[in-house]
Order: C-alpha cells, then structure tokens, then sequence
C-alpha cells in the first residue's frame, strides 16, 4: 500500500503528466480458483452470510496495479474502482466488464454514491472532494478545514441527516503541496451549512470508515506504520453529532489498510493482508474471504444489496451473500437527503 502511494507522491512532486489511460478487457465471470476459499471460525454465523457450496466470482483480472474506492451505483447497477497509480477511475457493468470511467482522476480514492446519483470522490491529488455532476462536470465539495488545506481525503461515509464524513490522512501530499493541518484526522462536512469539523484525531494513517446500520458507531481503520498494525477503533455517536473518545475494537492481523463495510445486521467487513475479514457487531470473529493477493477496497450492491464486491490489486471479486448489505450511500438513499 505504502509503495502504491509512494508511486503517487513521485508522480506529484515531478510535476509530470498524468500515467497514460490502462488498456481493459472484459472478461466473463469464472470461479476463483485457489484453495481455501473461505476460513470459517463460527459456523452458524458464517452460514448466514455465504451458503454451503458457495463459490466467489472473479469479474476482472486484468486490473493494472492497485484499486479501491469501490462504490455501486444502485440506479444505474455499475461499480466504480478507483485505480490511484494509474490515475484512472473504472467503471465495471455486469456482463458488459470494464471500462475507464474517468482518466484522469486526480489520483482518486474513496468513492460515494448520493441519494441524487451522484457520484462524490475523494482527489489526493488536490486534497478534496468533489461531486460528479450530470453534465459531467466536478463540482468541489470540500477542500478546507479553518481556512487550511486538507491532507488527502481517502475514504467517505455518508450519514442520514445529510453529512458527510471522511478519513483525511496524508498519504497524497507531495512536495508541491503540503499539509497544512497538522495531523491526520476524521472530519464532517454539512452541505447545508457549509462547515466542516474536526470530529477525531489526530491518528497515524486513518484509511476506511463506516456507520454501523443504526449509526450508532463510526467504525475506522486505523493503520500504524510504527507498528505494522491496522486496528479497527469504535466512536460512539452522540445526541448531538459529535463523537464520543474513541475505543481500540479490533486488532486486524495480517495488517493491510483499506476498507470498512457493515451488513444490516451489524457485522463488519474488512480489508486485510490475506483477505476479507468478517466480524460480528460484538468484534468477534466469524470467518474469513481468501484472496491471493491482498485487498484494498471493498463495497455492498448488485441485485437487493446482497454482492459483496471486493478489489485485490489487479483482482476485482464478487460474492453472493445472504445478507443485505449497508453500503457507503444506504444511510442518505433511504433518509431521501442528498448532498447540495
């Protein structure tokens, strides 16, 4: 992870052109052929995520270096991929394959889908977020906290009262432009009034989030490079939007920062060196998705919100469940709020 980024910061501080656009080629469906496929440590519980027999699809193999940022379009039934070294944003449609959505992409990251269709997209490149607009063009959304530059926003959860909220670590920062924040932090964005706030922090490299289904919980991935762990902490929210101190909720092993997702019935998935680890509400673990190289991203959607999509490098998967899941833009989609 910490190389592909490496890649990106030379790429900004050279001043050079964008990477050119990757050639891609669709590529049907076939089953994920490495063995195990699945650890399970709670078999009653695994059960009622991914049936007896159930195989993970390979969608794409031909992905260049390092993808993320995946977010479904639930209007339109396509998925976004962030690929940060090739400064290019994939757009992958079921039965039709890849294609490039958007090149280039201002080294885009995290991804997230409104309740208008709208897709909002965090730019290392620029250290904002920006809205894609139906006419295509991009509207910047949020770049600033107090009048001073953001680090390099990486990953959204968007909330039912409207606001958005994202990881600003300082991955994307470069000898052109610096950080101006003093730390890596979680902030929130209120479109309606205009204000952002500092909500968590500072932390070493604060990467995926997430709001459980009753948005109880903000959930982060909170990767240390002193140690080489990725930890996922626990904030409870309060009454009046804020977030309670923080609790160490899981220790993620092999480490690997990336994403955060819960299901409607609370558990959570996430990124981890040698897959896709799942939990329940109560952090214990329930079972494991092998992949043979490490993920980085993954998102709910497909038909009914059951697919749980996962990006490994130049891998893009896919899972049926039996559960629904809670994806990044659920919380604003059923509120009908939207981001303005």
């Amino acid at each position: 992870m910490f190389f592909i980024y490496s890649i990106t910061l030379f790429l900004l501080a050279a001043g050079t052109a964008w990477p050119a656009a990757p050639a891609t080629n669709a590529l049907n469906p076939i089953l994920y052929p490495d063995r195990p496929r699945f650890k399970v440590f709670n078999t009653n519980e695994f059960r009622k995520v991914v049936p007896e027999g159930r195989d993970i699809k390979v969608l794409a193999n031909n992905i260049n270096r390092f993808t993320t940022g995946l977010a479904w379009n639930p209007r339109e039934k396509f998925l976004v991929i962030s690929e940060v070294p090739t400064n290019t944003l994939f757009k992958y449609v079921p039965g039709a394959g890849l294609s490039i959505f958007r090149h280039p992409s201002n080294f885009a990251s995290g991804n997230a889908y409104d309740s208008l269709g709208r897709l909002l997209t965090c730019e290392n490149a620029n250290g904002r977020i920006v809205v894609l607009q139906e006419d295509g063009s991009l509207e910047p959304l949020v770049s600033q906290f107090e009048g001073k530059s953001l680090n390099s926003p990486n990953d959204i959860a968007l909330k039912s009262d409207g606001t958005v909220w994202f990881s600003d670590p300082d991955y994307g920062l470069s000898q052109t432009r610096t950080g101006q924040q003093g730390g890596n932090f979680i902030y929130s964005y209120d479109p309606q009034s205009k204000i952002c706030r500092r909500r968590a922090g500072p932390f070493e490299k604060p990467t995926g989030l997430c709001f459980s289904p009753n948005e109880k919980w903000l959930y982060l991935c909170n990767y240390g490079l002193t140690n080489l762990f990725e930890r996922i902490d626990r904030f409870q929210m309060l009454a009046d939007g804020s977030l309670k101190a923080g609790e160490a909720f899981i220790q993620v092993k092999p480490p690997s920062p990336g994403a955060v997702r819960c299901d409607q019935q609370g558990r959570i998935y996430t990124c981890a060196a040698n897959g896709v680890h799942i939990y329940g509400a109560d952090g214990k673990p329930i079972g494991q998705i092998s992949t043979s190289l490490s993920p980085a991203g993954l998102c709910w959607g497909g038909e009914g919100n059951r697919t749980l999509f996962v990006a490994a490098r130049r891998y893009l998967y896919a899972l049926e469940t039996l559960v629904v899941g809670d994806h990044a833009p659920g919380a604003a989609e059923n509120s009908g709020k939207a981001v303005r």
